[in-house]
């Protein structure tokens, strides 16, 4: 018998509105965890959609976050390869459809469901955002889970060719995406994402006592460093990401390569002189006001050997530049 789990919207908002003042109480609802919100379960045939996990070690059927594999094969499925991800136990194929478990949505159920908390939502790009619930007790930090070819705190830094060939081969033919290489280096040619950790323990304070990492994406027109382009940070909690506290957008970006003063070393430069950014409700009243009046110019600079440093105009009257350690990586048609 399919157990479909209905979550009641109003009680579900009652119970996250008694956690808001919570920091470090936040929770998701679990079906079936007692420890948790318990949505209404429906029967409806005679296979079991939502079942409980025998496993100790997490709280849901399926593969584990460390033993999340990337594989997706399963040719006899109604609804395609990936089969509603039902390996990672976010649906269920029925009648060629994928019916989502209460914490996804999507066409193949590939995206978090999660209208209460704002903050606790990230962009895996392809990868694996587990576990299911936010700070569950006994479980890890939600963070993204990379396949093979990924890296980075959402997963969108190349580390060799197969990331850049599979994800242009959905945009390109397949001649043009077999010829996408991988640049790790800190230069830009159209695009580059750093991810990054804030290496000040000062900043870190600042920051509600956090490990805080962010995500700095840029792509430009063209790869001679003439035109603007368009560049966004989301900036994080924790070293693995989740919760999000706050995301920039950043217009009218140059970038260039300079001298950092030693011998045969060069930078990488990017200035924007447009700055827009939203905090989530995990910021709290008094980040809230700084953050929802950035404007002005922004800087991204980066050394040959990953060491960068982030200043926005605004931020700058409540925090100094700040310091970051990177990987970079970026998909070039060759």
């Amino acid at each position: 018998m399919i157990v479909v789990c209905v979550i009641d919207i109003s009680s579900l908002a009652e119970y996250h509105q008694s956690r808001q003042d919570e920091d470090t109480n936040h929770r998701n609802p679990i079906c079936g965890s007692a420890s948790y919100f318990i949505p209404t379960c429906k029967f409806v045939d005679s296979t079991p959609f939502i079942t409980k996990s025998s496993s100790d070690d997490y709280p849901w059927s399926g593969e584990s976050c460390n033993g999340t594999t990337f594989t997706f094969n399963n040719t006899s499925s109604q609804c395609g390869l990936q089969d509603c991800y039902s390996a990672w136990d976010q649906g269920t194929c029925i009648d060629h459809l994928c019916i989502c478990n209460p914490l996804y949505h999507g066409p193949n159920c590939e995206y978090n469901l999660n209208p209460y908390h704002d903050w606790d939502l990230m962009d895996c790009h392809g990868g694996r955002f587990c576990p299911p619930v936010y700070g569950a007790p006994g479980l890890p930090p939600r963070q993204c889970y990379c396949p093979p070819g990924a890296a980075g705190i959402e997963c969108n830094v190349c580390t060799d060719d197969s990331f850049c060939q599979t994800s242009s081969s959905s945009s390109s033919s397949s001649s043009d995406s077999t010829k996408s290489s991988c640049d790790q280096s800190i230069f830009i040619d159209r695009h580059k994402v750093y991810s990054c950790n804030v290496t000040s323990p000062e900043i870190n304070g600042d920051l509600q006592n956090s490990n805080a990492s962010t995500t700095f994406e840029c792509d430009f027109p063209t790869g001679d460093y003439t035109g603007e382009g368009v560049c966004n940070m989301n900036l994080y909690f924790r070293l693995t990401g989740d919760p999000l506290y706050f995301n920039c957008n950043f217009t009218n970006c140059t970038s260039d390569i300079l001298p950092n003063g030693q011998e045969q070393q060069q930078q990488q430069y990017i200035y924007c002189s447009q700055s827009t950014c939203n905090c989530t409700s995990y910021c709290g009243s008094l980040f809230n006001g700084l953050i929802s009046q950035v404007t002005g110019y922004a800087k991204f600079i980066c050394d040959s050997d990953y060491s960068c440093v982030f200043s926005q105009e605004t931020l700058l009257y409540a925090f100094p530049p700040i310091p970051l350690q990177c990987i970079a990586g970026g998909c070039n048609n060759q």
